[in-house]
Parts: structure tokens; C-alpha cells; sequence
């Protein structure tokens, strides 16, 4: 590995015309990330599986030999930062080892990194405009990229001369561009133009529509009442449809009839139960004329309200301030500092409902948690303490402006820092 990594070094030196801007190394590590499934197409970082095949590639042994090391512990480490928006420079042998761990040696990475990031393959694609002569023929070659938001793949909007325009994800095993786009976005102006042809000149049946536009006939219909078209087709629909709503009328007052039949026979009768005496006519009432069925049934009978005087609250209070005790020393150890609120404390011991209504009657866990509960410049105060301490630690000079970074502080608490620090 140390050889590999003197000739990478050699190569280097003996080409020094490869220099590139520091963004230029940011956007090919982002493109080969992307293509190794290890970043989405938002250019989101998977950090456990960086590490973890990171890791796998050198071993912690060759890192650590050339002072390397990498924690997934640790978000500031050098990994994951040379892999986000390059704000500052890094050692160059972290970016040869980056170079060929991404692509097997620094040769290959500058001369197989110069093109852009292309989940869809190169062009041309394919147009599904069914009212142009090249439909399902590759022609397209305007794409542009962006990323789904519901699962984050590469999410390509493909725009075609016709002014067909639609969008389609990319999946894991796929290689070719062969597929159906997931979203239609716009047939363009020459299929609808030929609707309205084949629709009010030539006056075909709407599955001959569909077929000759090669869609789904519930398409041709979203159009036709889209643009207003006049299809031959509708004035049947129209017809069946006054006679269908009549038939509709008649089994809507049908039901009400028979719904108020049912609560004669069983008076005392709650609304489950006539639901479970004829579950289908409620069914139909409740699918169906819903408002009608809330306000023609038995009103809800509210069970009797008992108040339990057994509990023991001095005891509650007592065991509930325990577990509170132990939550907040679980959160003020835990290794990056986690403010104490009574929300997270809630959550951790499982009284979040208790703790947030019932306080007033658990005196001691209310004083307890008056004097643990964390203000927002009181967790500010204890990050900015935790971040001197892990500097020290690392053997780093302490600033003001290392520690902002660590503890995570924006720039209006720099004079708390100082303060704190001087």
C-alpha cells in the first residue's frame, strides 16, 4: 500500500499541469460517492458507510502511520470533512488516499473524473409522445437532474423538441433507459393539438383515442374536460349519469328510511351496537351520506366518572423523583452534551405524559427538576466547557473560534466563549 502510494506521488510530481481548484476535488469526490450509493443525489453523505469501506480499504494501521486516523465518533474528523464543501485546504496525502480509495489510484481519478455525475447514462433518451412519428425513439437530450424527496434517488426531468416533458427516478440495478417515466409533466402543444383533432374533427369513440395517443382511455377523459373538448362520448355519459344519480336519490332515502326503522325496533340501542345489528346498511350510510348518519343516531353515553382516591402520590412522588435523578445523570454523561430538558427526561423514563400534566402533584421531582432543567445560555455554557476540555485532551491550542465549531455555537455567542474561556 505505501509503494501504490509513492507511485501516486511520483505521478504527481511528474505532472504538475493537473492542478485543480479546491471545489473542482469536492464535486469529483461528490460524483463518485454518488455512483458507489454511498451519497444521495442531494449530495447527502452516508458517514457510517464512507467509514466503514474507508476503513476497510487502508485499515486503521497504514492511517495512523501516515497520522490519518479517523472516528466515527468524531463529525469533524478529516474524512468527513473533506468530503463537504472544501472551506478550507487538506493535506495532500488525505487527498491521494481519498483519490484512490474512490477510484484505485490518483492516475485514474484525474482521468476518468472530468465528466459529471450521469445516473440516466449518456443521451439520447427515449420520448413517449404518441402524436409525433418518433415516439419511443431516443431523441431527447435535454435532462435535468435533481433528487426525489420521498426516497432521495436521482430524480431526471427529460424535455423533448415535441414539448413532451416528464420525469422518472433511477433505480439501484438499473443500466439502461428503457423505462416509463414515473410523472408526466406535459404532452406539449402537438398532442393536444391532435386531440382536439382525432376528438371534435374526426369524431372517434374515446378507446380509439387512447389508442391512437397511446394512453390510458381515464387520460383522453382528464383532457377532453381539461380543454373543454366536445367528444362524442359524453352525452351518453351525461345520460347515464342523470339516471344513475335518480337511482342514487332513491337508495340514499331508502337507507335513511331503514336506519331509522332499526333504532324503533331497538330503542336503548347504542351506535355500535345497531352497527353490529346490520353492518352493511351502516356501511352504506357511513361511506355515503356520512353527516346525514352522525346526526340520526344515538347520542354517545358517556361512562360514569369514578375518581380513584387510592393513589398513594407521597410514594409515586418519591419513586418518580428516582428515576428522574437517573435520566439526568444519564444525559449529563453521555459523551457530546445533551441539554436537560423535562421533555427528554420525560421521554427516557417514560412519564412524559406525568411528568408534563401531573407535576404539581409530585413536589419533590417539581423542585428537583427546577434546579436540573437546563436554560438555553446555561447548555450553551456547558457546551463551550465540554469543547475547551475535549481540546485539551487532543493536545490542540485552544481558540475561541475552534471552540464556536465544536460545541456546535453561532457567532452571538462568541463573547460568552471569551468570557468563559478568559
Amino acid at each position: 500500500m505505501l509503494f501504490n502510494l509513492a507511485r501516486d506521488v511520483q505521478w504527481l510530481l511528474d505532472n504538475p499541469q493537473i492542478s485543480r481548484p479546491l471545489n473542482w476535488y469536492y464535486q469529483q469526490y461528490m460524483n463518485l460517492l454518488m455512483s458507489r450509493n454511498i451519497a444521495t443525489a442531494s449530495k447527502r453523505v452516508n458517514q457510517k458507510k464512507l467509514f466503514d469501506e474507508f476503513l476497510f480499504c487502508y485499515g486503521q494501521d497504514i492511517l495512523s502511520y501516515l497520522d490519518s486516523c479517523i472516528s466515527l465518533d468524531n463529525q469533524s474528523n478529516w474524512l468527513f470533512s473533506i468530503v463537504r464543501k472544501h472551506r478550507k485546504s487538506f493535506h495532500p496525502t488525505r487527498h491521494i488516499l481519498m483519490m484512490r480509495f474512490l477510484c484505485g489510484s490518483v492516475r485514474e481519478f484525474f482521468e476518468r473524473t472530468s465528466s459529471k455525475y450521469k445516473p440516466f447514462g449518456n443521451p439520447p433518451w427515449i420520448c413517449f409522445n404518441g402524436a409525433v412519428d418518433h415516439y419511443l425513439q431516443p431523441v431527447i437530450e435535454d435532462v435535468k437532474l435533481s433528487h426525489c424527496l420521498e426516497n432521495k434517488k436521482p430524480l431526471g426531468t427529460f424535455t423533448c423538441s415535441c414539448g413532451m416533458v416528464y420525469s422518472r427516478t433511477v433505480s439501484k440495478s438499473e443500466q439502461s433507459d428503457g423505462y416509463r417515466p414515473n410523472q408526466i409533466i406535459t404532452y406539449g402543444d402537438r398532442w393536444h393539438q391532435k386531440l382536439q383533432d382525432l376528438v371534435e374533427n374526426k369524431n372517434l369513440g374515446l378507446r380509439a383515442v387512447a389508442r391512437e395517443l397511446k394512453v390510458t382511455t381515464r387520460t383522453i377523459n382528464r383532457y377532453v374536460n381539461k380543454f373543454g373538448l366536445n367528444a362524442s362520448w359524453q352525452s351518453e355519459t351525461t345520460n347515464f349519469c342523470h339516471v344513475n344519480e335518480a337511482q342514487q336519490a332513491d337508495n340514499k332515502a331508502q337507507n335513511r328510511q331503514d336506519w331509522l326503522e332499526l333504532q324503533r325496533q331497538y330503542p336503548d340501542a347504542t351506535k355500535t351496537q345497531l352497527r353490529n345489528i346490520s353492518p352493511a346498511l351502516y356501511g352504506r350510510l357511513y361511506r355515503g351520506d356520512r353527516p346525514w348518519l352522525n346526526n340520526n343516531s344515538p347520542f354517545l353515553q358517556k361512562p360514569s366518572v369514578s375518581v380513584n382516591k387510592r393513589v398513594d402520590w407521597g410514594k409515586r412522588d418519591q419513586n418518580i423523583k428516582i428515576q428522574v435523578e437517573k435520566a439526568v445523570q444519564d444525559i449529563l454523561q453521555e459523551e457530546k452534551p445533551q441539554r436537560v430538558t423535562l421533555r427528554k427526561v420525560g421521554i427516557m423514563t417514560g412519564l412524559k405524559a406525568l411528568l408534563e400534566h401531573k407535576l404539581d402533584k409530585l413536589p419533590l421531582t417539581k423542585t428537583y427538576l427546577q434546579e436540573t432543567v437546563e436554560s438555553v445560555e446555561m447548555f450553551q455554557d456547558r457546551r463551550i466547557e465540554w469543547a475547551i476540555k475535549f481540546l485539551e485532551q487532543q493536545g490542540e491550542e485552544v481558540k475561541s473560534w475552534k471552540i464556536m465549531r465544536i460545541a456546535g455555537l453561532k457567532n452571538n455567542c462568541i463573547k460568552r466563549v471569551e468570557n468563559i474561556l478568559y
